[in-house]
C-alpha cells in the first residue's frame, strides 16, 4: 500500500508540474540528485523563448548561483580595480604597460559581459517576475557599468568627447563588490534607510550650533580686538601697560584688528 500511495503521489505531482509549465508558471527541479535542487525557482519564459525547463537556462541559473562563480567574478573585479589604480594618463600610449592594461581591460570586459548574459538567460531581463535581472538595483548598477565599458571598448579609437567620458564609468567597477558581499549590501541599505533620521539629527545639531553661536557672539562681542604693533619699534612696557584701548592703539600708530577666524 505504501508503494502504491507513493506512486500515486509522484504521478499527481508530475501532472501538476506539467500543467504549470503549460501555463508558463513557476517550476522547480525536484530531483535531489540534480545540482540545481537547492536553487530558487525559475519563472515564466526568459527572453520570451526559454521555458523554465530549458536545459540551457537551468545550466545558466546553476552557474550564476554557484559560489565559485561568484568568487571568480570577485577576483576579476579585484584585478580590474588594481589595473585601474596602476593606469595613469602620464604613460605613453604605445608603452608596454599601457598596451598590457588595455588587453587586460578587454579580457575583463568580455568576462563581465558573459556574466551579465548568463544572469539574463537564467532570470530573464525584465518580464520574468520580481526576480528578473533588471528589477534588482544592484543588477542595474552592473548593467550600467558593463554597458559603458563595452561602448568605451568598441569606440576606443573614436575621438568623441562623450564616448571618451564613458571610460570614467570604469571607476565604478569596485562598487560591484558591494553586490557580491551580503554584509556590505546590508550596511549600504541600512545607511540609505537611515538617511531621513540622519537628516533630522543634522537639523537638531545645526539648531544647537546656531544657539551657541548667538550666545558666544553675545558674551565675547568685541573682546578679541587687539592692537597690532608688529611694524612699530615700541618697548614691551608700552605695549603691555600703555596700550589699553583702541584710542591708545591709534595714538601710538598701531592697528586695531580682529583675528580672522
Amino acid at each position: 500500500m505504501n508503494e502504491i500511495a507513493l506512486l500515486h503521489y509522484e504521478f499527481g505531482e508530475a501532472a501538476q508540474l506539467k500543467s504549470s509549465v503549460k501555463r508558463g508558471e513557476t517550476i522547480a527541479v525536484k530531483k535531489s540528485s540534480s545540482p540545481t535542487s537547492n536553487l530558487p525557482e525559475l519563472h515564466y519564459h526568459s527572453l520570451f523563448f526559454m521555458a523554465p525547463t530549458n536545459s540551457f537556462r537551468i545550466t545558466c541559473h546553476w552557474l550564476s548561483s554557484h559560489k565559485w562563480f561568484e568568487r571568480f567574478i570577485i577576483a576579476l573585479i579585484g584585478i580590474s580595480t588594481v589595473c585601474l589604480a596602476v593606469a595613469t594618463p602620464l604613460d605613453a600610449p604605445d608603452s608596454d604597460l599601457t598596451v598590457s592594461l588595455a588587453y587586460i581591460d578587454y579580457f575583463m570586459t568580455g568576462f563581465f559581459i558573459c556574466e551579465m548574459f548568463t544572469k539574463i538567460f537564467a532570470l530573464g531581463f525584465a518580464f520574468c517576475g520580481k526576480n528578473s535581472y533588471i528589477r534588482n538595483s544592484w543588477n542595474i548598477l552592473d548593467f550600467v557599468i558593463v554597458c559603458s565599458a563595452t561602448i568605451s571598448v568598441i569606440f576606443t579609437n573614436v575621438d568623441i568627447g562623450f564616448l571618451k567620458s564613458l571610460r570614467v564609468m570604469r571607476v565604478l567597477r569596485p562598487l560591484r563588490l558591494l553586490s557580491r558581499h551580503r554584509g556590505l549590501k546590508l550596511a549600504i541599505s541600512a545607511l540609505f534607510n537611515s538617511l531621513p533620521s540622519i537628516a533630522n539629527l543634522l537639523l537638531i545639531v545645526m539648531f544647537f550650533i546656531f544657539m551657541l553661536a548667538i550666545l558666544c557672539c553675545t558674551l565675547f562681542a568685541g573682546t578679541f580686538w587687539h592692537c597690532s604693533v608688529d611694524h612699530l619699534a615700541l618697548d614691551d612696557f608700552i605695549v603691555r601697560d600703555g596700550i589699553l584701548s583702541r584710542y591708545d592703539c591709534l595714538m601710538y600708530g598701531g592697528e586695531w584688528v580682529n583675528p580672522d577666524f
